[in-house]
């Protein structure tokens, strides 16, 4: 008896899945939603960004201080700096959800990452 060959539809890879759709916009949004990628979100944007905002900010505070201007400094120093931090904070922390696949490394950069806000929030 003749052996029938195979059906190839059941030989062929399945397709690959959709990839996840981009949403347009502003880059804090893409940020705040965790679709910039974890290297741009945790560099760019914690790190660059971060040092960019809390140094200026934190200028702006002594100079508001010193001109007696007490809240609007108190607004501008911790209200800014500290609204920038949790946007940030949450972007990578949705990045990493999003891209990081071992569990132990997604927790060892979420960690460094609330470890790095907690020191930008103090100062």
């Amino acid at each position: 008896m003749a052996e029938t060959p195979p059906d190839k539809a059941h030989m062929a890879p399945p397709p690959a899945p959709a990839p996840a759709p981009r949403h347009t916009g502003l880059s804090l949004l893409r940020l705040w939603r965790g679709e910039e990628p974890l290297a741009r979100a945790f560099w760019d944007w914690g790190i660059l960004g971060g040092l960019l905002v809390n140094m200026s900010t934190s200028f702006a505070f002594w100079l508001l201080l010193t001109d007696d201007q007490v809240l609007l400094a108190y607004v501008i120093g911790y209200g800014l700096s500290n609204a920038y931090n949790l946007l940030i904070g949450v972007g990578i922390w949705r990045s990493v959800g999003r891209e990081v696949t071992d569990p132990a490394r997604a927790w060892r950069v979420r960690l460094i990452t609330l470890a790095l806000l907690a020191v930008a929030v103090v100062t």
